[in-house]
């Protein structure tokens, strides 16, 4: 059907979205307040900048530790006048890797290795086929946390068949708790595509955390 085969195509530059992400380092900052600043996102931050600009013609704000942000204005008429929502996701990535395929005095360097990503299709004990990837030798982790909702975002901007209202897209340097971003906050929503399943939304307990860690949506 049409509705499957739209799924398909958006799932698929979705990927490849990330394939790109995927190699440019940018692991976790352990050391995020140390004066001078130096940001190990800075490269992907760059990256996105550039991205976004060939993808929509707009110029994102982007501060000095590498935090990133810009509006997307409504592609349907009949969304003019909806709320502003915000969609934010971050640009670090937990870098892990499996010892026992490295020598130990070649153990990779977060800083400098480059992921390359690869797609097989699964089944489940049901039958179903799924989408599986990972990195070409198995040996690292891929920074899927948070480089598939980056590349979620890239891909909605990109596309002029999802209709969409004024947006407003803010990724983070660390986490949910970036350094020292300001963002004028006139949102109604705020939808962070940190974790989660397509169609679902979860609300975890703000009392203990200021931004949800899954696909969460805050209502002012």
């Amino acid at each position: 059907t049409s509705c499957s085969k739209k799924t398909e195509d958006v799932t698929q530059s979705i990927i490849n979205e990330f394939k790109a992400i995927a190699k440019i380092p940018h692991s976790s900052d352990q050391f995020l307040y140390e004066v001078p600043f130096k940001s190990k996102v800075m490269k992907l931050s760059n990256y996105l900048v550039k991205r976004v600009e060939e993808l929509s013609g707009i110029h994102p704000f982007q501060d000095k530790y590498g935090n990133i942000t810009f509006d997307v204005p409504y592609n349907d008429e009949s969304l003019k006048n909806a709320p502003l929502v915000a969609i934010q996701a971050h640009m670090d990535m937990v870098f892990s890797f499996d010892p026992k395929k490295y020598d130990p005095e070649h153990y990779p360097n977060p800083d400098e290795t480059s992921i390359d990503v690869v797609e097989e299709k699964i089944k489940d004990e049901q039958g179903n086929v799924h989408r599986a990837l990972h990195s070409k030798d198995y040996k690292t982790s891929i920074g899927a946390d948070n480089g598939i909702g980056l590349a979620q975002a890239l891909t909605l901007i990109s596309r002029k068949d999802i209709k969409h209202g004024n947006l407003r897209f803010i990724f983070t340097n660390f986490e949910e708790n970036a350094r020292d971003i300001i963002v004028p906050f006139e949102c109604q929503d705020l939808i962070n595509v940190d974790n989660g399943f397509f169609d679902e939304v979860d609300g975890p307990d703000y009392e203990n955390e200021m931004w949800g860690r899954y696909v969460t949506v805050i209502r002012s």
